[in-house]
């Protein structure tokens, strides 16, 4: 039962991020979330769960995104993961809410065994066309938290905690939906709160 309302939760998040009408058009959105610097931020409330997208470019929490090809990238990606994947190293809500953080899915292009292509030994060519397009794509990191709040009424905010872990970030931009109500900010190193 539990499952069925995570799964739940995760198809209203994504339909309700993508009901948000946006000023950008497709190919700007494509452009802002490979800018260095920039990433994204998707706020989801429905009852007592939340769930939260943060997409981020590989250069903003490793320096790099080509595929790591060294012992010491290998690593460094490894480390950002497992720091993404602790999320409250970046993001806090108001303890009156009482929110705690349920699981951590980490994605990236960057991380051994995330790739998502099949390999089919009889497709030769398909699969060369795929890794060829796959390292042409500006490695990012794609992280989905799943959050509970026992006191919901009390979350007016949250604070990302996301510019200490990787200072070299320089914005967040946001999109939320929260109790009927939607909307955005952009977040950086001195503006870090995103109220509801």
């Amino acid at each position: 039962m539990k499952h069925n309302l995570r799964n739940c939760t995760a198809v209203l998040f994504v339909c309700a991020l993508l009901s948000i009408p946006l000023s950008l058009t497709k190919s700007q959105a494509e452009s802002r979330a490979h800018q260095h610097g920039v990433g994204l931020l998707n706020v989801a409330v429905e009852s007592d769960h939340m769930e939260v997208e943060l997409v981020v470019p590989g250069a903003d929490v490793v320096g790099f995104e080509h595929a790591p090809s060294t012992d010491a990238d290998r690593r460094a990606v490894r480390e950002a993961a497992h720091k993404l994947e602790d999320g409250r190293k970046i993001i806090a809500f108001p303890l009156a809410a009482r929110c705690e953080f349920e699981k951590a899915e980490v994605q990236s292009t960057l991380l051994d065994g995330h790739d998502k292509h099949e390999h089919h030994p009889r497709d030769e060519k398909r699969h060369h066309k795929e890794k060829q397009r796959a390292t042409e794509v500006h490695g990012e990191f794609r992280v989905h938290y799943h959050v509970q709040c026992a006191r919901m009424a009390n979350l007016t905010h949250l604070d990302v905690i996301f510019f200490k872990s990787f200072p070299t970030a320089e914005k967040l931009m946001t999109r939320w939906i929260f109790s009927g109500a939607q909307g955005g900010a952009t977040l950086t190193a001195s503006n870090t709160r995103l109220k509801f």
